[in-house]
């Protein structure tokens, strides 16, 4: 009896001090652990959110490129069939929205009649502005279609403007060759002799991305 006794208790013993694996694999994290993770998803966030802005502008962007160079195109082959240009996107194309998400396609720099296209205020040249919906996200832009002799030969030239700096808010005009810019905008001279001089972008505020010839 007292031999049985002993032998029971040394195999309780044995049992408590035998720990369970399942218990002693989980852990919780420290505070310190906590505090480190929550600084690199701070840090990976703030390197993230930037390039996500800067993509989706470039994304909406595209649209306005888009439109314009297929409005300068149109433009150039409407002259040719009617010896004038068009005075609305409809006239040019089928499908384009003239008022999207991202742009408002009108004939005077923020604002003016969407779909309308300025072709009085400069003589043998047509332009159309893309007023962003957001402004100070997404950049300006200008087309323009200008008729003038080259050396004797009657030749149209279009060009595509750009705004360097959005938060900038620089206005874009659009000038004849006959005086100079006051901000930064379009020049459609008709008068010119040379093409650098028939179409450009001032350089400073808005540059050139689209010639078509």
């Amino acid at each position: 009896m007292i031999i049985r006794l002993c032998f029971t208790k040394q195999k309780y013993q044995r049992n408590t001090n035998h720990k369970n694996p399942r218990l002693s694999s989980t852990q919780g994290l420290t505070v310190l652990e906590l505090l480190i993770a929550m600084v690199m998803i701070s840090i990976l966030s703030s390197i993230a959110w930037p390039t996500y802005l800067s993509m989706s502008a470039k994304a909406r962007q595209t649209e306005a490129r888009n439109v314009l160079g297929i409005v300068n195109r149109s433009q150039l082959g409407f002259y040719q069939e009617n010896s004038r240009f068009a005075e609305s996107i409809s006239e040019l194309v089928f499908g384009i929205r003239v008022v999207s998400d991202n742009y408002s396609y009108t004939n005077t720099y923020s604002g003016g009649v969407p779909g309308l296209i300025e072709n009085t205020a400069i003589p043998y040249a047509t332009y159309l502005f893309a007023n962003p919906q957001d402004p100070l996200a997404v950049k300006n832009y200008a087309s323009g279609v200008v008729l003038y002799v080259n050396n004797g030969v009657v030749t149209l030239k279009s060009i595509v403007c750009e705004e360097q700096n959005p938060s900038a808010n620089i206005a874009l005009e659009v000038i004849d060759g006959s005086g100079s810019f006051t901000t930064g905008g379009m020049q459609l001279d008709p008068a010119a002799n040379f093409d650098a001089d028939a179409v450009r972008c001032d350089g400073t505020h808005y540059k050139t991305v689209l010639t078509d010839r």
